[in-house]
């Protein structure tokens, strides 16, 4: 696992990754060659089963580069098959109660603080690497992060902070702006207003605050920035693809234009 990615977390140092929500492996080998610091790989909303995961988390740890998973299901089974891969970190959504949290917690940590079941392969690369290192690191240098997506999320997270494995709150403001009813109105004062209070609270606790959003432009990084962000996960392959395919769709339009009025 990634020593740095965990010590930048707690330092509350500010870090940048992008989204993966395509299953093709390819996409890993492109944003390796980014210099991000650490890469979301979403199969919470995306088609990405376990096959197409371990070989986006596979072409990421080859090239050095953090990976974080965002589950779909929080079961023991579930999280332990995606630990086994390797990842760096694990991303928990719709967490809203301390009873929630806690069983998220259990699914990461090897007894007696969890109740992971033992069976690590990529993560230790087969057996090249100590596994009774990896045993005794685990539970302490895998990123395990929460999300704030609701209204009942944020009622509850003074006692979601005293959760002491949780490294870090990640807000969806997308989410968060429906429970609060301003759909997709991520910037709306309400929403707002509650994430600026949820940050304070979060910054007392000395924990690290993320954000998951899928604009990626200057002015988006900088505003969740200046709120008092530290972990900034914007964009995603899809998004990338989109803009390009329609930069150039707009550039071929542009120029049937100019030959037609040339006739």
């Amino acid at each position: 696992m990634s020593k740095k990615l965990k010590a930048q977390i707690a330092a509350r140092e500010l870090v940048f990754g992008t989204h993966i929500s395509l299953a093709e492996p390819a996409v890993s080998e492109i944003y390796a060659c980014a210099g991000l610091d650490f890469i979301w790989i979403d199969t919470e909303h995306a088609a990405i089963d376990y096959a197409p995961l371990q070989n986006h988390i596979g072409m990421l740890r080859l090239a050095g580069v953090p990976v974080i998973v965002r589950v779909g299901i929080d079961t023991p089974w579930h999280v332990k098959r995606i630990l086994e891969m390797g990842a760096d970190g694990i991303v928990f959504p719709m967490i809203n109660t301390q009873e929630e949290a806690e069983k998220a917690m259990r699914c990461c940590l090897y007894p007696p603080e969890g109740e992971r079941g033992f069976g690590p392969r990529r993560a230790v690369r087969y057996g090249f690497d100590n596994v009774s290192g990896y045993i005794a690191q685990s539970n302490q240098e895998l990123c395990k992060f929460v999300q704030i997506e609701t209204v009942t999320a944020l009622s509850s997270l003074p006692v979601l902070l005293d959760n002491a494995y949780i490294d870090g709150f990640i807000f969806g403001p997308c989410d968060l702006s429906f429970s609060l009813g301003h759909p997709n109105q991520t910037h709306h004062e309400t929403v707002v207003a509650a994430i600026k209070k949820a940050i304070g609270q979060i910054q007392s606790s000395g924990k690290s605050i993320g954000i998951s959003t899928g604009e990626d432009s200057l002015e988006e990084i900088r505003y969740w920035r200046e709120l008092g962000i530290n972990f900034i996960s914007a964009g995603a392959d899809t998004s990338y693809l989109c803009r390009g395919v329609q930069n150039y769709r707009e550039n071929i339009n542009q120029l049937r234009n100019q030959l037609s009025q040339k006739k």
